[in-house]
């Protein structure tokens, strides 16, 4: 595949109001440039996306979680199926008395899916180990992944790229905090050897088999300022790299990156969140040139905006680019999904349709090769405890 990109990565970000008022992420216009499309809730209560894979035209995934009905379960990891006409909701391994979560999902082929994210171990735990399963083109099976060393952190797999069927990377998070990165060589998954930074891998983005990034949560630097994690694998070995984008000291946190595509070795964006000293969010947009990264200014918040938060990016071309989240109304505090667009020169607002239920929120976006649909996938909160699957497409 020319570009990867995943993710992953955020928990149904919504807002926790049941307000119905939602914010207009761009001056109204007669037809929204995003749309949405009709998507199953198997649970009466909790349903949302995490990822999204395209393949082609008729035959892409979606994945997220959905609540069980039975009270002796947890949640179960869910996956969407699109066949050119409509989604449906195709059965996945449910271990009996654990939680599972599904952030991520590609493929190479029709038989040939993965979709990675994490589970628990006991009845009423989070979801904190590794969790992997595979498409053979007729239904999901568990496969066993390697769990990376151990400890007392909350664990998982976020991100997923599959270069062929005998070379698959993922990265996430081990139980001892810190960064795992696991490759399938057709036959079993192995840990590759990572420096020991205390992080997560929250996306991948694969140039050649020899060039494969990756991005994940924020780090403090020695002076104090913050940044984003970022890894790069040359063939041989994982490395960290040296991020140039930071954000200043007295931010709260820079959140990190993510999400990551890349249209070749010089021309690579990442997306991400910071939160400045007043707890606002703020988007991060970052672009590799070959040489550096730099960062890329985002379109300047509407009125009345309280936080902006990038969660996914895939791109189409060079000057066709699109970045998604959410953006949430300062007086109501309720959130809309939020699509970024670079055009070659500069970033712009996407229009937007929004659920009519409540908030909604954008948590990863993919392109189809060739020209096909571009999908967005999150989740709509209906107010309650209730939340929805949200897809749009454009």
């Amino acid at each position: 595949m020319s570009v990867l990109i995943h993710v992953r990565r955020p928990a149904f970000v919504v807002a926790a109001a049941a307000s119905a008022a939602l914010l207009a992420a761009a001056p109204a216009v007669a037809a929204p440039n995003w749309t949405i499309v009709s998507s199953p809730n198997p649970s009466p209560a909790l349903n949302g996306l995490d990822g999204v894979f395209a393949r082609t035209a008729t035959d892409a995934w979606a994945v997220g979680q959905v609540g069980e009905t039975a009270n002796t379960e947890g949640n179960a990891g869910l996956a969407l199926h699109w066949n050119g006409t409509a989604w449906t909701s195709v059965p996945v391994p449910d271990p009996q008395f654990r939680n599972e979560r599904l952030f991520a999902v590609d493929g190479t082929s029709a038989n040939d899916v993965w979709a990675v994210g994490a589970a628990a171990t006991a009845q009423n735990q989070v979801p904190r180990e590794v969790f992997a399963m595979h498409w053979n083109g007729t239904a999901w099976a568990l496969t066993p992944v390697q769990t990376g060393p151990t400890g007392t952190a909350r664990g998982g797999l976020n991100a997923v790229a599959a270069i062929s069927p005998t070379n698959v990377w993922v990265g996430g998070r081990s139980r001892s905090g810190n960064v795992l990165i696991e490759h399938w060589n057709g036959t079993a998954w192995t840990v590759a050897p990572t420096p020991a930074v205390n992080s997560t891998i929250n996306d991948l983005a694969v140039v050649s088999p020899t060039n494969i990034w990756a991005v994940g949560g924020g780090l403090v630097n020695a002076d104090g300022t913050r940044t984003a994690l970022i890894m790069h694998y040359d063939g041989s070995s994982w490395q960290r790299v040296t991020n140039q984008v930071s954000v200043p000291a007295n931010f709260v946190a820079h959140r990190g990156l993510f999400g990551i595509t890349a249209l070749s070795a010089t021309d690579i964006w990442a997306v991400g969140t910071a939160t400045d000293r007043l707890s606002v969010d703020q988007p991060v947009i970052q672009h590799w040139n070959g040489t550096r990264w730099t960062r890329v200014a985002a379109p300047a918040a509407p009125a009345n905006t309280s936080h902006q938060d990038l969660n996914g990016i895939a791109a189409v071309s060079a000057t066709e680019i699109y970045a998604v989240g959410d953006i949430t109304n300062a007086t109501d505090a309720t959130s809309s999904g939020m699509v970024l667009r670079w055009n070659g020169t500069a970033w712009v607002r996407e229009s937007v349709a929004h659920s009519t239920a409540g908030s909604d929120s954008l948590g990863d976006v993919a392109a189809t090769p060739g020209g096909g649909p571009l999908w967005a996938v999150g989740t709509s909160f209906a107010g309650g405890t209730t939340t929805l699957t949200f897809i749009t497409r454009r």
